[in-house]
């Protein structure tokens, strides 16, 4: 289980491509997705000083919407896809750990 994912990418990225970013937030499935903010200006490390209204804008959006009550049921964001009862629309918010494998080189 997984909270919603905001992506905040710049077209100017010189770290990391752009298209990168796109691709990356299109293999999140659709019920974790919020949304894909593109800025236009603005490079790799200085994104929030040339885009700082459009930024903090889109972060409280995210924080809001997580935080809002009629989106949060038992600890859990409900996913808005599935309007059933059951737990499979639950996304919890305190993932362990020790569910994620470890797949580095030993």
């Amino acid at each position: 289980r997984f909270t919603k994912t905001l992506f905040i990418h710049g077209i100017n990225d010189s770290i990391i491509p752009f298209i990168h970013g796109k691709i990356l937030s299109k293999l999140i499935p659709k019920k974790y997705y919020y949304d894909f903010v593109k800025l236009e200006k603005g490079d790799h490390n200085n994104l929030i000083k040339l885009n700082k209204d459009s930024v903090f804008q889109n972060i409280n959006n995210f924080i809001s919407y997580c935080t809002n009550p009629e989106n949060i049921v038992n600890n859990s964001i409900r996913n808005g896809y599935d309007n059933d009862n059951d737990n499979d629309d639950l996304i919890d918010l305190n993932p362990s750990v020790s569910n994620i494998e470890d797949t580095r080189k030993k």
